[in-house]
């Protein structure tokens, strides 16, 4: 009896590419940090700070789980809820 075959594994991403993601991670990081260390603060830098956090989640969930080989309706499932935690955090800051 044969065994069904399987799908082929999407390919991964390239070096290149999640080098580059790391790098917009590492700045983002340092971003956040440095508005927190000189304590900054009020909606712009709120909003600045939401952004970035949903950035890196929306850039971590596409290149290092792979969220861009998914189907469409699971990536759009995983933005929804980033946008989703994201704007009710803003809403709680600014309420």
């Amino acid at each position: 009896m044969n065994a069904p075959a399987l799908s082929p594994a999407p390919s991964p991403a390239t070096p290149r590419a999640a080098h580059l993601v790391y790098a917009f991670l590492l700045a983002a990081t340092g971003l956040t940090w440095f508005l927190g260390e000189t304590g900054a603060a009020g909606p712009a830098v709120m909003a600045v700070l939401m952004g970035a956090a949903l950035l890196k989640g929306l850039a971590v969930a596409g290149e290092f789980m792979e969220l861009r080989h998914a189907p469409r309706l699971w990536q759009a499932v995983v933005a929804g809820w980033l946008f989703f935690v994201t704007g009710c955090l803003a809403a709680a800051y600014l309420a």
